[in-house]
């Protein structure tokens, strides 16, 4: 079953970085909600911003819990203690993935590299050559090894951007993610990629709070 990831980012309070057991009660009460299949948390390495990673069923899903706004407001303030300043600086978007098995195993690796990819042309044509090279990251990635450290990799659309998309990929380490830009193949995909798109990422430790796997 395809999946749907609400994926949110914020500047991190200091106590969520100190303790990150603080965004515990939200994600016990998140994990149990209709039409959630699991829930990822964690801090960015590069600098001090906290994730969010939900896999829902479908945009659907988080829309209908979305429109009772009473539940959904009183869910959203226990994320509050784990964000430096409530909704300042906050992103938030949804990916759509096809392949949940290779989703469990980007979201299960040791650190999780989150790319937000806007290409500079928006034309139909670039917009093919863009997700031929996506194909080649995922087949790079996925190459169990032979091309690639990397865990596992994939890509999927953005809901709510027509035209740009987001890649996940796991790694061992984040220094297993620049030697293989250094030294593989996906150094000529990370060149491409740079210099026909608007490019941002950051890797993330996640830990999962509950749910099926995907």
């Amino acid at each position: 079953m395809p999946s749907t990831l609400e994926i949110a980012s914020w500047p991190a309070s200091e106590s969520y970085q100190k303790d990150s057991a603080i965004i515990n009660e939200f994600a016990a009460a998140t994990v149990p909600v209709a039409g959630v299949q699991s829930v990822f948390t964690g801090l960015q390495v590069e600098k001090p911003n906290g994730y969010l990673v939900v896999a829902w069923d479908n945009y659907e899903a988080h829309q209908r819990v979305a429109a009772d706004k009473k539940k959904f407001t009183a869910n959203a303030r226990k994320l509050v203690p784990a964000m430096a300043a409530p909704r300042a600086g906050t992103s938030l978007f949804h990916g759509v993935f096809a392949d949940t098995t290779l989703l469990e195993r980007v979201l299960s690796a040791p650190v999780v590299e989150i790319v937000e990819i806007s290409p500079k042309d928006r034309s139909e044509v670039a917009q093919t050559k863009l997700q031929e090279l996506l194909a080649r990251m995922e087949k790079v990635t996925n190459s169990g090894g032979k091309e690639s450290a990397a865990v596992a990799g994939i890509s999927g659309p953005v809901h709510e951007r027509k035209g740009d998309w987001v890649a996940l990929i796991g790694w061992p380490s984040v220094e297993a993610h620049g030697q293989d830009v250094r030294d593989g193949p996906m150094g000529g995909v990370v060149k491409e990629l740079v210099t026909t798109c608007k490019v941002k990422l950051g890797h993330a430790k996640l830990r999962r709070h509950g749910g099926a796997k995907l």
